[in-house]
């Protein structure tokens, strides 16, 4: 039995043969042609996509109990599925970074994630180049990639614990205060309170952390 990819190829050296014939071909042959190729175009990106998200699936699963190398597996399958995912791109990236301790490629990755992201930026792909940074002791990267996250989730706890590995603390809930004040400290224990209760509503982290 021919393959789907096999199909896609015998399909479209017919549609250049149709395209390509000396003879004039009746409009509505081509139209009708073109049509099926546009439906198998899509057939094929959702096959990829269903691809893709199994194996990030597959790699959630892993990083739940742990095993950072199947977790990369999944990451690199899912990157392969579609190669130009935001988010396949930056977990491919940070893993391999964490587990094959490709600094070069993983921080390329990363960094294409963000970039060829939302424009208006993605927390998920900034912390994966948070993490990136760290893991690579790239202070200025995780810096800025934690800084733009904030800006988009100023109560994602996430940011906070990684920006702790870095040095980066918050700034206090009443900046014209010392932070060592003790209404300072007391409204920071409280806000640090209110933003793990809301947390508990939110899935796992889907990325690893740095070490």
């Amino acid at each position: 039995m021919a393959s789907s990819h096999e199909e896609d190829n015998a399909f479209a050296r017919l549609l250049t043969r149709v395209r390509g014939a000396r003879e004039p071909v009746d409009p509505s042959v081509i139209e009708v042609a073109e049509a099926v190729g546009r439906l198998m175009a899509r057939a094929v990106v959702a096959e990829k996509d269903r691809a893709m998200n199994d194996a990030l699936a597959q790699a959630d699963a892993a990083i739940a109990r742990g095993d950072l190398q199947s977790a990369h597996e999944a990451h690199e399958r899912a990157f392969r599925a579609c190669t130009t995912n935001p988010q396949a791109l930056a977990r491919y990236g940070l893993t391999l970074i964490l587990v094959k301790h490709d600094r070069q490629r993983g921080m390329r990755f990363c960094e294409e994630a963000v970039r060829t992201g939302p424009a208006e930026g993605d927390v998920e792909l900034l912390l994966a180049l948070a993490r990136a940074g760290i893991a690579c002791r790239s202070r200025v990267t995780a810096a800025k990639a934690l800084e733009r996250a904030r800006r988009l989730a100023p109560n994602d706890e996430r940011i906070s614990i990684e920006a702790a590995k870095i040095g980066i603390r918050r700034e206090p809930v009443l900046r014209f205060l010392s932070r060592r004040s003790v209404l300072n400290r007391w409204l920071g224990a409280v806000r640090t309170l209110f933003v793990r209760e809301r947390s508990f509503a939110r899935p796992p982290p889907a990325l690893p952390p740095a070490p």
